[in-house]
């Protein structure tokens, strides 16, 4: 695993204990192994104990849910605190009569407010800590998991606790009842070996500790009201996003804690929450074990109860413990990269790309229904809804994590799908990069170049390139075409970028002063050379017809030329980073450009899908390619760092390479046409038979 990048080194990363040695349990977190289907396999070997779940209402009465023996024992007691609101400072002590491990609060409506408890364990009095209430966290609103109440918890508070003490921290709260849950310890029993059914180029599954491993009770799902009618499991159309969030407890247990815990959490999930199941996808502990949470099939869309309005076609990750204030573990960390990489992978979503989102109904949302959101295809719980979740140490690792992702699933590119289109990279010595089906026809890499490649075209077949550097020097490649070059010329300003004709029989050269050289069928319809311009040019892009292109410079500023229309430009704008590269839309009424920071600027009938401005990049943008669609873009770093917007697909990258020369360009090819239908059979002629005439 690489390491975090220096810019995230203040994080830094909280040391974790070594795994125990279970029998039967394996080490590696990256097993792989193929079977039929995506149900979760049976238990290899299942710890036996009696299941105790009950109710202590106030009166002291037990009602057992579910006496069957089966999976570890799990029982809760409810404790009514008081029936009126409760101020801030009030304080009490509980003494729910058995040794419990978890703690957890409810109380009617939606009212934002938090807890402080803490626990006698062994005689002593654990610190206080703080138990919040995400009203946030949860069902969609229209969904049949909705309640309306507010939960707070559980929270860990130790192996063996017998009394607690309850403060409330902000009221006043209405109605406060008090859980406290005991979850018999116990290892998890089996990894899982789900077939992902994918080419084994895919970053390998890590090792999934099942519901069945970890101890899941399946007769409590679907318990509550509403849950009952349709109890199959809710998928969406498809995966794609996942949002990170901490489960808000204490960092303070041990690895054969873990699957306690999380029988904890899927207790109060169903039996306080009144939710059909656990809420989150997967959960990662702080010494690297990820389990799987709500049932379904890990790799299946399934709809989670973890961020309201945004559950459906999003994955979401529970960092177990509480990252507020407490750096994340190595071990975690490095877990949580090898689960999205290969969650990620196996959907074909770009990890450092954004998409568009379509707010649900919920009334914790940071939009309203029905709003059109941009958002990381990695992202926190806070970028959504109005919670700190997943507290500021684990949020300000996001950033690191979609590069380490990325970095990761480089490494074992996706299977070819021609469908999806490919990506050409070029870097500065002419070493070419090729991912999905994008050809590889040749380069320059390893030969002594006079200048650098600065940048490319492809043919329109996408079977061929050029290659140009910055003294005008044209290589061809594949079915492209050498049409001439100024390499050898005295040239006043060096070639900064290159546009091809719409035919693949010329190309258009554009110096940084914008002096325009035509080769082949490219026309002249103008430039700025000899013109004194306030910030050089860096790029161009011609219109459909090739009769004109556009010009653009450092500034953003733009200079349309033929039959180019004039759509807008960033000219006289205050930008954070200078323009380096431009593209047209599919129909040539619009364009954007791109900045080093990765900001992009929308023109015309460009739309604008998302940026990487105001992210630490690692490498500053070099490049911005349209995708085949149109409804999207590719940008890329010199570093080989690919960012993906809109309906851009996951091709690869550079990310996981250690580059001798910086990636200076890229360009989008597009999937091959659909075979022409078969011709129609002729109809045959239709013969008329004579009538006979009936005489009178």
């Amino acid at each position: 695993m690489m390491p975090v990048r220096r810019r995230f080194r203040r994080m830094g990363f909280a040391a974790a204990a070594p795994l125990p040695d279970w029998p039967g349990v394996r080490r590696s977190f990256h097993i792989r192994q193929h079977c039929l289907g995506v149900q979760p396999l049976s238990l290899v070997r299942r710890t036996v104990a009696a299941v105790i779940v009950a109710t202590l209402a106030a009166t002291g009465v037990v009602a057992p849910l579910n006496p069957r023996p089966g999976p570890p024992a799990v029982a809760g007691h409810r404790v009514s605190v008081a029936a009126a609101a409760l101020p801030t400072g009030f304080t009490t002590a509980v003494h729910p009569g058995y040794a419990f491990e978890s703690v957890g609060f409810q109380w009617p409506g939606t009212v934002h407010g938090s807890v402080d408890v803490r626990a006698l364990v062994a005689g002593r009095w654990t610190p206080w800590q703080q138990v919040e209430a995400n009203p946030s966290e949860g069902p969609d609103q229209r969904s049949h998991e909705h309640r309306p109440i507010t939960a707070a918890g559980p929270v860990w508070v130790g192996r063996g606790a017998t009394d607690v003490q309850v403060r409330v921290d902000r009221g006043p709260l209405p109605g406060l009842q008090l859980y406290a849950i005991h979850s018999a310890a116990s290892a998890p029993s089996s990894w899982s070996t789900w077939g992902a059914g994918r080419a084994a180029a895919s970053p390998a599954e890590p090792g999934i500790i099942t519901r069945a491993g970890w101890g899941a009770d399946e007769s409590w799902r679907n318990q509550a009201a509403g849950c009952q009618s349709d109890p199959s499991p809710d998928y969406a159309p498809a995966v794609r996003n996942a949002i990170v969030h901490h489960t808000d407890n204490a960092n303070n247990y041990g690895p054969a804690d873990s699957a306690a815990m999380i029988r904890a959490i899927y207790y109060f999930h169903v039996f306080v929450n009144g939710w059909c199941d656990l809420g989150y996808n997967f959960l990662v502990d702080r010494y690297g074990q990820v389990f799987e949470g709500r049932y379904g099939g890990v790799t299946s869309a399934v709809i989670g109860a973890h961020a309201g309005g945004f559950n459906s076609g999003s994955t979401g990750v529970a960092l177990v413990g509480e990252f507020q204030d407490t750096e994340v573990p190595r071990p975690m960390y490095d877990a949580l990269v090898s689960l999205l990489a290969w969650k990620l992978a196996y959907h074909g979503i770009q990890p450092t790309g954004q998409l568009t989102v379509v707010a649900g109904s919920f009334d914790q949302s940071l939009y309203q229904p029905g709003a059109a959101v941009d958002i990381w295809t990695v992202s926190g719980h806070r970028d959504l809804d109005s919670t700190d979740c997943p507290g500021d140490l684990a949020y300000g690792l996001l950033g690191a994590l979609r590069f380490d992702v990325q970095r990761t699933m480089a490494a074992s590119p996706p299977p070819v799908d021609p469908a999806k289109g490919g990506l050409d990279l070029v870097a500065t010595d002419g070493g070419m990069f090729t991912f999905g089906a994008a050809g590889f026809y040749g380069s320059t890499g390893g030969l002594p170049l006079v200048k650098p490649v600065v940048a490319m075209a492809a043919t329109p077949s996408g079977h061929g390139y050029w290659l140009v550097a910055s003294d005008g020097g044209i290589f061809t490649f594949g079915d492209a075409r050498f049409y001439g070059s100024t390499g050898g010329l005295a040239l006043v300003k060096p070639v900064v970028a290159m546009a091809a004709t719409p035919t693949g029989h010329g190309y258009w050269l554009v110096a940084s002063d914008g002096g325009i050289f035509s080769f082949g069928d490219a026309r002249f319809y103008g430039s700025t050379g000899g013109l004194r311009l306030n910030q050089p040019v860096v790029g161009m892009a011609a219109t459909p017809t090739g009769h004109g292109y556009w010009l653009v410079a450092s500034d953003g500023g733009i200079f349309s030329f033929g039959d180019a229309a004039f759509y807008g430009s960033a000219g006289g704008w205050h930008l954070n980073q200078p323009i380096v590269s431009m593209a047209r839309t599919r129909s040539g009424r619009g364009y954007r450009f791109v900045a080093r920071d990765g900001g992009v600027f929308s023109f015309g009938d460009a739309a604008f899908y998302g940026s990487a401005g105001g992210m630490p990049l690692p490498h500053p943008v070099v490049g911005l390619a349209t995708t085949a669609t149109g409804a999207g873009y590719d940008l890329v770093d010199s570093g080989g760092d690919v960012y993906g917007f809109g309906d851009a697909p996951w091709l690869g990258s550079t990310a996981n390479i250690d580059l001798n020369r910086p990636i200076t360009g890229l360009a989008a090819i597009p999937p091959p046409p659909p075979p022409p239908s078969p011709p129609t059979p002729p109809t045959p002629p239709t013969t008329l038979l004579p009538i006979p005439l009936i005489g009178h």
